[in-house]
């Protein structure tokens, strides 16, 4: 396959619009990323500074320069509200596959609007970025989170031992992964 032409594109569902992050956004990125409870399973480091959440946003758009990775804001289409992120990174194209990620507020959370987020970021990184595989790694303490990849056509494929850390101590994670063959691209 050859490499394809690495284009930003906004999506929008129902009740979402999951566009290109931008500066205007650290405060609301800060509100999410400062939330302990809500970073509990997260990969980053919880933001302590708007600074902090500058830098994180700097680097997404680094990503996407690079042609590395895409983070999308999720954005609530009734009040503009930036609510998580979704994120295909860590882009191989020799190998076809990328590593999946999101982060929901925590007031938005029990709604479906990851649910809602998912399929469609899928269906960009198959068709548009011409991925066979996209992998997830997930504490095996974060039910919701496996949940909604389950849900969404990804497989456990093992454990990996004391790799993720998880309130100071190290605890495994599952590997999931979802090739194109095994969802419907239709949306």
């Amino acid at each position: 396959m050859g490499r394809p032409v690495f284009v930003f594109k906004e999506i929008e569902t129902e009740r979402l619009l999951l566009r290109k992050y931008c500066f205007t956004d650290a405060e609301a990125v800060f509100e999410m990323y400062n939330d302990d409870v809500a970073m509990k399973y997260a990969g980053p480091d919880i933001h302590s500074s708007i600074e902090d959440s500058g830098k994180f946003i700097r680097n997404v758009l680094s990503e996407h320069e690079k042609e590395k990775g895409i983070f999308w804001a999720i954005v609530l289409k009734e009040n503009e509200k930036l609510i998580g992120d979704i994120s295909i990174t860590g882009i191989d194209y020799k190998h076809c596959c990328g590593t999946f990620g999101f982060f929901l507020s925590r007031n938005f959370w029990g709604q479906g609007l990851m649910s809602e987020a998912v399929s469609p970021v899928l269906r960009f990184a198959f068709e548009n970025l011409h991925l066979n595989r996209i992998e997830a790694q997930i504490s095996i303490f974060n039910l919701p989170t496996i949940r909604i990849v389950e849900k969404n056509g990804f497989l456990k494929e093992g454990v990996q031992r004391e790799n993720f850390l998880v309130e100071g101590k190290l605890t495994d994670s599952y590997f999931f992964a979802v090739l194109r063959t095994e969802i419907p691209l239709k949306f």
